[in-house]
């Protein structure tokens, strides 16, 4: 298995109310997706997980619970491309915070077979 970045960047404003950013979109052979985030501003963070056909739902990181604002967390999440036996769709996954601030650093990365 390898790993490969899909985003990285440092000083994101971020727009709160769980407006969505750092969208990414799952390379076919994605078995799960390694985030590292950093918040300026204590806030839950979440991502929005969508097929574009399906409903989208969240996934809500640290049990929805607000992370401390300047410490560095990293999550691991389990998902990859869904298909189906005549379907195969394209997973994207984009993030949130519920309060406006900066965003220190957002890396994501997915791991492939």
């Amino acid at each position: 298995m390898a790993t490969i970045n899909l985003f990285q960047d440092i000083a994101i404003a971020s727009p709160g109310n769980d407006t969505s950013f750092g969208t990414v979109t799952l390379p076919s052979n994605c078995v799960g997706l390694i985030v590292t985030v950093n918040l300026a501003t204590s806030s839950v963070f979440k991502a929005r997980v969508s097929d574009g056909v399906a409903s989208a739902y969240d996934e809500d990181f640290n049990g929805a619970v607000a992370l401390t604002a300047g410490s560095t967390y990293a999550f691991a999440l389990p998902i990859g491309k869904k298909t189906t036996d005549t379907d195969p769709r394209t997973v994207a996954v984009a993030f949130q915070v519920e309060t406006t601030g900066i965003i220190n650093r957002l890396t994501v990365q997915a791991e492939v077979s």
